[in-house]
């Protein structure tokens, strides 16, 4: 293998290496994000069996109906989270295109992209990027794009630099 074969290959794994990261990433805070709801819904739970021990009337039943809307609540949004979970693992992280599709990962000249779930700015390693939604307005205009093209939200140019 010639040396610009070797650094061409080099240069390509180092970027899936990143984009593997920042996909990790992605799966770690959202398997916080499912502890945190599971331990809350478990605290919820802890607190209506106390009140039950401690109280009665009108109070208590006011009490009881929170905590049952805010059980409600929390559940629904461990659902949306489990959700994301499984679309997160779904995805071929270890795959590069030169076009922009759901699981890229996109160096615009404003920062990091990657399409994938709705969970607003990560950071790795020094670099902070925003993890967006294919549906999202910006993922829309980006998708089907590749490396020089560019696309406009309210405003901001975002070109496209390089697709992974």
């Amino acid at each position: 293998m010639n040396s610009f074969a070797y650094l061409w290959q080099s240069s390509i794994l180092s970027k899936l290496s990143f984009k593997a990261q920042v996909h990790s990433a992605c799966i770690a805070q959202i398997g916080e994000r499912i502890r945190n709801f599971h331990e809350t819904l478990a605290d919820l739970s802890d607190g209506a069996k106390n009140d039950a021990k401690s109280t009665a009337g009108d109070k208590h039943e006011t009490a009881n109906a929170m905590m049952q809307l805010e059980r409600e609540k929390i559940s629904r949004q461990l659902l949306e989270t489990l959700d994301q979970y499984a679309i997160l693992q779904r995805l071929e992280n270890h795959i590069s295109s030169t076009k922009i599709g759901f699981g890229s990962l996109i160096k615009t000249n404003r920062g990091y992209i990657y399409l994938s779930i709705p969970m607003g700015k990560l950071l790795i390693d020094t670099e902070t990027m925003m993890v967006i939604s294919p549906k999202s307005p910006l993922g829309v205009k980006l998708i089907g794009l590749s490396q020089r093209n560019s696309a406009e939200i309210n405003g901001t140019v975002y070109v496209v630099e390089e697709v992974w």
